[in-house]
């Protein structure tokens, strides 16, 4: 007896729901399923992925960007790009500045909404050690402080790691944007 070899499991939106209609007695093997109980399902399988992101359960979907400061800018939108898989980012996880010659990385320190509020001089200028992320419906805000001065504009980026959302599934084709441990 031997082994796959293999981890590449995969159900498309159409295959979940016509296992879980067969598992519970709805449909029967082989027969075309009502459009109207695909429609139905549809909407419950995207709406019972969509609330999984509010358990935290897309820790295992992260994504990495970088920007390019500009002098005195505190302000970063991290505009979506859907389909590009450069997906809105939910919530970032670390925030570093990568000195460009060197590639060395310097780690962010996050700071809360009152944090970055109470900061007195947000116009300051110098080598951002601070970040605060708001997340938007489209657009989050990532700001940063001190606002880059000319040196750390010309010779630095800002990297960032963020946990995407789980895609949705629109077409009956479509692969599934979770674990296939997460089909049941």
């Amino acid at each position: 007896m031997s082994l796959s070899l293999t981890d590449d499991f995969n159900l498309s939106r159409d295959q979940i729901i016509r296992a879980s209609f067969e598992s519970i007695g709805i449909a029967v093997t082989n027969e075309p399923l009502d459009p109207d109980d695909i429609q139905v399902a549809k909407v419950a399988l995207n709406a019972l992925a969509m609330s999984w992101k509010a358990y935290g359960m897309v820790l295992w979907k992260r994504g990495v960007d970088s920007i390019t400061p500009t002098e005195g800018t505190t302000s970063y939108t991290l505009a979506p790009t859907l389909g590009s898989g450069t997906e809105k980012p939910m919530k970032i996880t670390t925030v570093n500045y990568k000195e460009t010659s060197s590639e060395t990385e310097v780690p962010m320190t996050r700071l809360s909404h009152r944090e970055y509020e109470q900061l007195p001089n947000k116009a300051q200028k110098g080598t951002p050690t601070q970040y605060y992320f708001e997340p938007r419906r489209s657009g989050s805000i990532l700001e940063i402080w001190p606002a880059p001065d000319a040196n750390f504009a010309a010779g630095f980026t800002i990297e960032y790691t963020y946990q995407q959302p789980i895609q949705d599934m629109s077409a009956g084709t479509d692969d599934v944007d979770f674990p296939n441990e997460w089909y049941r």
